[in-house]
């Protein structure tokens, strides 16, 4: 095809799509609310696990009742985050023969309680030592200390990124089946 300079190209490429994806993240200064912007594409946990710095949108700080338009939170900060909608959490990495592990993460201020997928034969303190991103945790239910307030808070979610540098012990109950 032959372009004449100052005419545009027949077929320009969409921009890339993205989604919005509401968060929650319990950090040490408390609980930040906020939409992480992910490629259209691009599955959360590996986005997540390629940005030291996650992009937010429309955030609150607990406590504060203005939103800021934006913020960039530092991955390694967070303790845990809360993806509050019905996305796909699977990684690259978790690709294979995997069995659900039902784990409990204890961290400073409380303890969350979960399902983790581990390759077949994998130990879960060298998979936990070894990661350098978010690892997923299912049909979590979590117990911590909120470090804004410091009162106890409960909570339910279907799945908790936690942030592997913030556990500081890490059990294993009986498994709950193959993946």
């Amino acid at each position: 095809m032959v372009r004449l300079w100052g005419h545009k190209k027949e077929e320009e490429e969409p921009p890339p799509e993205r989604r919005d994806v509401p968060v929650r993240a319990l950090t040490p200064s408390g609980w930040i609310s906020g939409t992480l912007v992910v490629p259209g594409i691009v599955g959360v946990v590996d986005f997540i696990h390629k940005e030291s710095f996650l992009r937010l949108t429309e955030v609150q700080f607990e406590g504060d009742e203005e939103k800021m338009q934006f913020l960039a939170l530092k991955r390694d900060s967070i303790v845990f985050l809360s993806v509050d909608s019905n996305e796909n959490l699977e990684s690259v990495e978790t690709v294979g023969f995997q069995e659900e592990h039902r784990v409990t993460c204890w961290i400073e201020g409380g303890a969350v309680q979960g399902v983790m997928l581990l390759r077949l034969g994998a130990r879960l303190s060298d998979y936990i030592a070894r990661h350098d991103g978010l690892v997923v945790l299912r049909e979590c239910r979590y117990r911590v200390r909120n470090p804004m307030t410091m009162k106890v808070e409960e909570g339910k979610s279907w799945a908790l990124l936690m942030n592997p540098q913030n556990i500081v012990a890490v059990t294993e109950g009986p498994q709950t089946g193959g993946g």
